[in-house]
Order: structure tokens, then sequence, then C-alpha cells
């Protein structure tokens, strides 16, 4: 199941547990994560998936121009 972030994510550390709150609509997905290795695995992932996003999103926009051996520079 997914769910649309609609705000921005914060997160906080609950005495526990770092809670990572995403607003959805009118509720908040809340994820507790340990403060040791699950949260930082969590953090590159994102990390990762985040680069990944954009760089595809990049590619997918990009204009490729061919590059002419003949053109000659504009000065």
């Amino acid at each position: 199941m997914r769910y649309l972030a609609t705000g921005i994510p914060d997160a906080v550390f609950d005495g526990e547990y770092v809670v990572l709150r995403i607003p959805s609509g009118n509720s908040t997905l809340e994820i507790a994560l340990d403060p040791g290795q699950h949260c930082q695995l969590g953090v590159r992932a994102l990390q990762e998936a985040s680069v990944e996003a954009f760089d595809s999103r990049a590619k997918g926009g990009a204009k490729i121009l061919e590059f002419s051996r003949d053109r000659k520079a504009p000065c």
C-alpha cells in the first residue's frame, strides 16, 4: 500500500525510537525506527533512492544534442 506525502516529513526522537512522520492527506503516517542500525540504513536507502529518482528524471527530460565535428566555434 502506498501513501502520497502531502506535506513536509519530519523526524523526532521520542526517547526510545526515531519517529519519521509523513503527512498524507488528513492523517500522518508514522514509522518508528531504532536509533541505531535501522535508522542509519533507512537514511541511506532514502538517499540512494532520491539520487536514483533525480538521475532518472534528469535523463528522461534532457535533450540530447548531436555533436558535429564539422561545427565551428561561434567566435
